[in-house]
């Protein structure tokens, strides 16, 4: 690249850039050092002219950027001697209180050295950067939702006796992820609640027992993951009160409340069955009780109650979470 003297950035205004304003320009010397900068600097940072000279005008930058931009100019007065560059870095501004990403593009002067502007990115960069995080986000959720399928397969497996079994119980389990996929896709615009999840399983069963599942509680948004698996133990709850309990039964009915105070969610679920059960503990510990007495404990730290008396079940989550919404 032939050398140039780019003066036009000097003087007058510069348009606009696809990812940002163009904001300080400066002149330095080939190792970095500033020799020059414009008031732009100092409307951005506080920092006035004699401050900026040699490398004072990395006090401005993140202190994990400040090595990076020394390094870049190095390279480039060295082996990349002729070349132009761009760096990014991380600018303190001083209006807004915060570090704004800004690339430093900078061209070699005819008489050495370097002419230069700082280009504001922040926007740009900062969407990048989440579109990331969302990246990773999904990636984690997608294996732990096949983790969580696996698991179900070879639970409904073992305890299933023959194929038609194991086919209608699958199933079942895996609609009931498709549920709760459906809520969790609202976004953070809406938060997915316990209401959510009781509202969705409730319209899944309304043909089977209608009005006989009742829930309370506040509007608590939860953790994507303790979402997941207080949704999961909700419906092998109700999974188990349509086949075995309360809801299998003329009458009976299902009472889910929930309360939230001081830093733990408890999540109450309660049968009334009035012809009682046949079989108060029942011998075989199924895929849904195990999920709850040991998932929940190891998973999310859960403190958790699970009994049989005459009138059906009693299960209590005591679950840690976030401070209290209050």
């Amino acid at each position: 690249m032939t050398a140039v003297e780019p003066v036009e950035l000097l003087s007058g205004q510069t348009p606009a850039t696809d990812v940002g304003m163009i904001f300080p320009r400066w002149r330095a010397q080939a190792s970095g050092a500033w020799e020059d900068v414009n008031q732009e600097w100092a409307e951005l940072t506080g920092q006035c002219l004699d401050e900026a000279r040699q490398w004072g005008w990395l006090d401005c930058l993140h202190a994990d950027d400040r090595e990076n931009l020394r390094t870049a100019f190095a390279k480039g007065a060295g082996e990349g001697a002729g070349r132009s560059l761009k760096i990014l870095g991380r600018v303190l501004d001083r209006v807004e209180g915060r570090y704004r990403w800004m690339e430093f593009r900078a061209v070699p002067r005819q008489t050495g050295g370097w002419f230069g502007a700082a280009l504001d990115v922040d926007q740009f960069v900062t969407a990048l950067n989440h579109l990331e995080v969302q990246r990773n986000e999904q990636r984690h959720q997608a294996r732990n939702l096949l983790a969580t399928i696996r698991a179900i397969f070879r639970r409904v497996l073992a305890t299933s006796d023959g194929l038609d079994a194991v086919q209608s119980r699958f199933e079942d389990r895996l609609d009931a992820i498709a549920r709760l996929q459906l809520v969790l896709s609202g976004g953070e615009a809406a938060s997915p609640t316990l209401a959510d999840l009781m509202a969705a399983e409730g319209a899944a069963i309304e043909g089977v027992a209608a009005g006989r599942l009742s829930y309370d509680g506040p509007a608590i948004s939860l953790p994507r993951r303790t979402y997941e698996i207080v949704a999961m133990a909700l419906h092998e709850l109700l999974t188990n009160a349509l086949k075995h309990g309360a809801l299998g039964q003329p009458g009976g009915s299902v009472r889910v409340f929930w309360v939230h105070a001081k830093r733990t969610l408890v999540v109450n679920w309660r049968e009334y069955c009035p012809q009682g059960l046949a079989e108060p503990a029942p011998s075989r510990r199924g895929y849904g009780r195990e999920l709850i007495e040991r998932a929940l404990p190891y998973d999310l730290g859960a403190d958790i109650f699970y009994e049989f008396d005459k009138s059906g079940l009693s299960c209590r989550m005591t679950i840690p979470i976030g401070a209290d919404d209050d």
